[in-house]
């Protein structure tokens, strides 16, 4: 769903730098990256707005964070406030796939150790030595 986000600020940047008289506004920016974006390609009786029967991802966003100030339109807000930092939840089809800001269904700390282990296999493998790390590790830290 950020990337909603992204693609209406993307539309709606572009829109700008068009020398026209009548520039998309932000609202419209929004809407052609939902309802009527899905309308365009057929799927707006499937998708494209939070409607009963309709498969739906629900974003939602920490408001009280400094990036909803000042409060203002909610269109111009979520195309121009760069507010996806501000996701708590979200949910794809029904499922919680972000919950307080963390993935669900994803170990974060395994992940990063595989990542700490990948990384260090490339290194032997080139030859190089890995750097030390930051910050340093207490002495006698494996």
């Amino acid at each position: 769903a950020p990337d909603v986000l992204l693609a209406a600020y993307l539309f709606a940047g572009l829109e700008r730098d068009r020398d026209l008289p009548d520039p998309i506004r932000a609202e419209q920016a929004f809407a052609l990256a939902t309802i009527d974006g899905a309308e365009a390609i057929g799927l707006g009786e499937r998708t494209g707005s939070l409607e009963v029967g309709k498969a739906a991802d629900i974003v939602v966003l920490d408001t009280d964070d400094p990036a909803w100030m000042p409060r203002g339109d909610l269109a111009r807000q979520l195309v121009w406030g760069h507010v996806s930092r501000t996701v708590r939840d979200v949910l794809v089809d029904g499922r919680v796939v972000v919950r307080d800001r963390r993935p669900t269904g994803i170990d974060l700390a395994a992940v990063a150790e595989a990542a700490a282990e990948r990384s260090a296999a490339l290194l032997r493998r080139a030859g190089l030595t890995p750097r030390p790390t930051w910050p340093a590790e207490p002495a006698g830290t494996p």
